[in-house]
């Protein structure tokens, strides 16, 4: 029903954490071409999040979905992430054969989000991580797209079922939005973020 979609929407948009935002990097202009790059950027399955019961993927709006309808962008994965029931980590982002397309995305555009984090399966019962870092190489994905571009706005949008260590991530991100497991209307709420019709917590 369009009252539960608008009522998930508002959820989701609430419960997103600003964490940083140096030189008011946020909120992001939508008349500018934007580079959506990372493996959870057109992911609907992980917006559930672990504890998804009746959900379907089909009903989720993707991150990239979401911006779609709001400016103009691309997306690129640069990696891909597994959904494998027990924690893979050979296969959450394990090449950097995808990096060199997704730095070349960033270049074209004007202004970079990063899309990184968990997948569902990561989180829930009986799924503990002993490192919290970034899963695979995507803090090496996040450190050579903002190399390729010094001086963009870039925001990194981390989807996650558990706080993550972000030593590595703090110096290649001025700006990062926590946005958890959003839900149905992921996408959506988060560029609301991004785009500056909503202001985070």
């Amino acid at each position: 029903l369009p009252q539960n979609r608008a009522a998930a929407r508002t959820g989701a948009q609430r419960s997103q954490v600003l964490l940083k935002n140096d030189g008011a990097t946020l909120p992001l202009d939508p008349a500018k071409s934007t580079a959506l790059i990372g493996p959870l950027g057109d992911d609907r399955h992980d917006m559930l999040g672990p504890w998804w019961g009746r959900g379907d993927d089909n009903d989720a709006v993707s991150l990239f979905e979401g911006m779609q309808k709001q400016g103009a962008v691309t997306y690129t994965p640069g990696c891909t992430m597994s959904h494998n029931d027990l924690y893979d980590p050979e296969n959450e982002c394990g090449s950097q054969a995808g990096f060199p397309a997704a730095v070349a995305a960033s270049q074209a555009a004007d202004q970079i989000v990063i899309a990184v984090g968990e997948t569902r399966e990561m989180s829930g019962e009986a799924e503990s991580r002993s490192m919290l870092d970034l899963p695979g190489q995507q803090e090496e994905l996040i450190k050579q797209v903002r190399d390729a571009n010094p001086g963009k706005p870039l925001a990194v949008v981390l989807f996650n079922g558990r706080p993550l260590v972000l030593k590595d991530v703090l110096p290649n991100a001025p700006a990062i939005l926590e946005a958890w497991f959003p839900g149905v209307e992921a996408g959506n709420a988060v560029a609301d973020v991004i785009y500056g019709k909503v202001n985070p917590g």
